[in-house]
């Protein structure tokens, strides 16, 4: 799920509203997002001949709140960024270090979540012989990342 709040339109101009219809337009037609400006959270399903242009010269920024994942999730959203560069496009998580590519937008923030999921799972296998960047790696991915809870049947 994705969420666009005023203060994401507020502050990249009509940069939301694009990233927004852009995020909705995949291969398979729909991905879920939340808009926080008083229109309710749902689903909608776009056409793949509305997608807009990406700029190529800065990611925009996109919280993204959930990891879609079955052991991991997000204690909160993080700010991952997305843009189109050489005919593919580009999903980042500064604060971690990591950079992911595909050939859709939904394809490379789903490589972005398996890397995030995936450089979790190693670091903190290996925590007592990490150097200074897989420490600091380690570092911002626990402030955000927590095992889920798994209840007894």
């Amino acid at each position: 799920m994705y969420n666009f709040s005023n203060a994401d339109v507020n502050t990249h101009s009509n940069a939301a509203y694009v990233i927004l219809l852009f995020l909705m337009t995949t291969e398979t037609g729909a991905i879920p997002f939340k808009i926080s400006s008083g229109v309710t959270s749902s689903k909608v399903l776009v056409t793949t001949n509305c997608v807009p242009t990406l700029r190529t010269d800065q990611p925009v920024p996109i919280s993204m709140t959930s990891l879609d994942h079955k052991v991991y999730s997000l204690v909160q959203s993080v700010v991952i960024g997305l843009q189109e560069s050489d005919g593919e496009y580009v999903a980042s998580f500064p604060e971690a270090e990591m950079v992911t590519s595909g050939d859709t937008p939904k394809e490379a923030v789903e490589w972005l979540k398996s890397s995030i999921i995936s450089t979790f799972e190693l670091l903190s296998a290996k925590r007592a012989v990490l150097g200074p960047l897989p420490k600091r790696q380690l570092q911002a991915l626990e402030r955000y990342i927590v095992k889920k809870q798994i209840r007894a049947a």
